[in-house]
């Protein structure tokens, strides 16, 4: 078995601060948790080409990655958020 130093975990699984990022920032298709309002955003890889094009933005949002996986349930994400002291709404 290979030592790892913990850097490939998944934002879930990580014992430590979520990241912080603006909407503009997002490259990576997941669960994305809307700062100020607490609501969720999917984001899946057609969502993300859609945006460059210019037809979807949240410009100025703060959002924090919940997961890679778009599909993951509710339930766990309101887990995550919660665990990491963020309220959520959904």
């Amino acid at each position: 078995m290979v030592p790892t130093d913990g850097a490939a975990d998944r934002a879930e699984d990580s014992p430590g601060r979520l990241v912080e990022l603006d909407w503009d920032e997002v490259s990576e298709p997941g669960c994305y948790l809307l700062v100020a309002s607490g609501l969720l955003a999917r984001l899946y890889l057609e969502e993300l080409r859609a945006r460059r094009q210019g037809s979807y933005s949240k410009a100025g949002a703060r959002v924090v990655k919940l997961s890679d996986n778009p599909g993951d349930p509710l339930q766990t994400l309101r887990a995550i958020a919660e665990r990491h002291g963020y309220p959520v709404r959904f």
